[in-house]
């Protein structure tokens, strides 16, 4: 009967004050259930799938890049993120870091830990504006082998360069060629170095990150490193900044207050430069602190 029954849905919507865009991701998520137990014949004339286009409108419809109020009181000041990113370069690059990395084990983690996620901050999200799957799967290699189909990052003599193969809109863009040079080409060789071959980055245990491991990760990493959002009542939750709006944050910070376009920027994601204007670039200041 949900499917004839919206209006209920929809008053739980209201209760629970959902945004915009979880409304559209609980709709979309109810039109492939439907769909995989063939309540539906297709993805036309059905109810669900009309109120999920009626949410989508809506949220392309917001021109900032922040869709919801809950991700304002998420969003926070660059300056805040880069200077933590400048705390943990001052700190690898010191001459006693990975001496004590090799000297004691206890710490091996810890310290491996901040050298993850310095290159995930400062070259996969303020540099590069990667994606989480993006991020997740990318690979130190040797051999270019294009057919494979990987996310790599290729140690050529000739020059190191990114190869892009698997993200968002590569049926509509294909490989995409990234060439390394200048502080991102001395940071990933300095990352190399450290880490060696294969993934570039892993969970606490070692094993593979996924997407959903890695937004885990810089959430919880928010959680414990960035200012807490400071509510209208005064009260205070922990922040929560996963991939996207550590990239709003970057974005808006590097294009927000002329709002002029970019090119290189959405190239590297694989965007044309309107779709990162509308979606990851806001003009709004960051609120919910002290």
């Amino acid at each position: 009967n949900w499917i004839k029954e919206t209006d209920k849905i929809e008053k739980y919507f209201d209760k629970m004050k959902r945004s915009i865009s979880t409304r559209r991701n609980y709709y979309n998520a109810l039109l492939e259930i439907g769909l995989a137990m063939n309540i539906f014949k297709d993805r036309k004339d059905n109810p669900i799938q009309k109120v999920r286009d009626k949410y989508s409108q809506e949220y392309n419809d917001i021109e900032d890049g922040l869709k919801s109020k809950k991700q304002e009181e998420n969003f926070c000041g660059a300056e805040i993120i880069n200077e933590k990113i400048d705390e943990y370069e001052k700190l690898i690059k010191q001459g006693t870091f990975f001496w004590q990395l090799k000297q004691d084990p206890g710490r091996a983690a810890v310290i491996l830990n901040i050298l993850q996620i310095w290159m995930i901050l400062k070259v996969m999200l303020r540099e590069l504006n990667f994606r989480a799957e993006e991020i997740a799967t990318l690979e130190f290699v040797k051999d270019y082998q294009p057919e494979s189909k990987k996310n790599m990052v290729v140690m050529d003599d000739d020059g190191w360069f990114i190869s892009k193969n698997k993200y968002k809109t590569s049926k509509k863009y294909g490989e995409l060629i990234i060439p390394l040079k200048g502080e991102r080409l001395r940071d990933l060789k300095f990352y190399h170095k450290e880490v060696g071959d294969g993934l570039l980055f892993k969970t606490a245990r070692g094993n593979p990150m996924s997407s959903n491991n890695l937004s885990k990760y810089l959430t919880s990493w928010s959680n414990e490193f960035l200012p807490p959002v400071v509510l209208e009542d005064g009260s205070k939750r922990l922040r929560n900044c996963s991939v996207n709006m550590i990239v709003k944050v970057f974005q808006s910070d590097k294009y927000g207050e002329s709002k002029k376009q970019q090119s290189e920027d959405s190239k590297n994601r694989g965007n044309n430069p309107e779709t990162m204007m509308k979606h990851y670039v806001s003009t709004k200041k960051a609120t919910g602190f002290y």
